[in-house]
């Protein structure tokens, strides 16, 4: 009798301060999720120590990215190597993340590789992810595409909603796996719902162009839309387009440029491009050669072909810059090599009226018979023009 009440009394501590514990974490997931991290950080601590291997997560975690504590990827690697150890999944991907990403600490792929495969092989979603890409990649491992595509599909179907993009992004470029643009929606529709930005504007894209769905401007401004307040700049561009062109909404150059704007200040090429297409023909705003070439620039620069070619027109026309024909030439010749026809049209006046360079009719004549084989009239008309001379 005396041993079975020594049991119960054992039983019962060890409830209590298993109740203590779980009463403990909650406080601090509470701060944690409130942002008050140093607070947090103060209830997860003595947890941690005591073997708790949620608390130790988390402290590994604000320990990575110096939440409540100061910044230090080697403490964030101990902690989320002690609940690793332990066989923790999540604490497995973080410290596998941590080598890939050499955050704070030198790259290894082979060691990250080795706490991904250890969570993938628990079933843990973001692992399974994480290592789809390794072996996508060829980082730490052989590449293997079958193996790549095995794992983005384990991780889809637990509704992990990168993976879903994943593989919705792969069917779509069609470059590892033959083209399938309906497999493709599908798969962006399943991470869109569950709020991926990325899905969301490469739906509205697609519904915007048609391709892959039946055109469809309101849905494109919904998945668009959805991807704007969520800061995509891809979806912020494809509001800008749709307010600029008037599909399924009045025309509203006010909020084109808006959209533009937010878009083109986070670094999107295209919206930039079509800043600089705005100032440069007065769509909306006062025309401005200057603060054309400005956003022309600034695409440009990142190698978007477009902007290369207004801008080396515009050096050759000295619009908005002053006339300099070899930055011409130069911007010209890089969207050219992008198959550009404009450019590849510019290039040829430019060896038509010896710009910057010494004259060559036969090398304007080329250029020229090269643009028109894709279709360009001003080519056609140059050509015709520079022959009659």
């Amino acid at each position: 009798m005396r041993y079975i009440k020594w049991v119960l009394a054992i039983a019962s501590l060890f409830l209590t301060n298993s109740t203590v514990i779980a009463s403990q974490l909650d406080d601090a997931r509470a701060l944690y999720a409130r942002g008050d991290f140093v607070e947090a950080s103060q209830l997860f601590a003595p947890l941690a120590q005591q073997g708790n291997t949620t608390a130790q997560i988390y402290l590994g975690e604000m320990f990575k990215e110096g939440k409540g504590l100061k910044k230090d990827p080697q403490r964030a690697i101990e902690w989320f190597k002690v609940a690793a150890d332990k066989g923790d999944p999540i604490a497995q991907n973080n410290l596998g993340s941590m080598y890939f990403d050499a955050d704070g600490i030198p790259q290894n792929f082979q060691e990250g590789v080795k706490w991904y495969t250890l969570s993938a092989n628990q079933g843990n979603a973001a692992a399974q992810c994480n290592l789809a890409f390794a072996y996508l990649l060829a980082q730490g491992v052989r590449k293997d595409l079958t193996i790549a595509l095995q794992l983005f599909e384990l991780s889809a179907k637990q509704g992990y909603p990168e993976a879903q993009y994943n593989l919705g992004y792969l069917f779509w470029e069609g470059a590892v796996v033959q083209q399938d643009l309906r497999r493709a929606v599908n798969f962006f529709e399943l991470a869109a719902n569950q709020g991926d930005a990325e899905a969301q504007s490469q739906l509205g894209t697609m519904y915007l162009s048609g391709e892959g769905v039946e055109k469809n401007y309101a849905t494109a401004f919904k998945w668009s839309q959805l991807a704007a307040n969520q800061n995509d700049s891809v979806g912020q561009n494809n509001l800008g387009a749709i307010y600029e062109r008037g599909y399924g909404v009045p025309q509203n150059y006010a909020q084109a440029i808006r959209y533009y704007q937010l878009s083109a200040k986070s670094g999107n090429s295209l919206a930039q491009n079509n800043l600089g297409y705005l100032y440069y023909y007065g769509r909306g705003v006062t025309q401005n050669f200057a603060e054309s070439a400005k956003w022309f620039k600034l695409a440009a620069d990142q190698g978007y072909s477009d902007s290369q070619s207004m801008l080396g027109e515009m050096y050759i026309n000295g619009k908005g810059v002053l006339k300099n024909y070899p930055e011409a030439l130069r911007l010209n010749t890089l969207a050219a090599k992008q198959g550009d026809i404009a450019a590849i049209n510019n290039l040829g006046i430019t060896y038509w009226e010896g710009l910057g360079v010494k004259q060559d009719l036969l090398e304007a004549e080329r250029l020229f018979r090269i643009a028109i084989a894709k279709g360009s009239k001003e080519s056609e008309n140059n050509l015709r023009n520079m022959q009659k001379k």
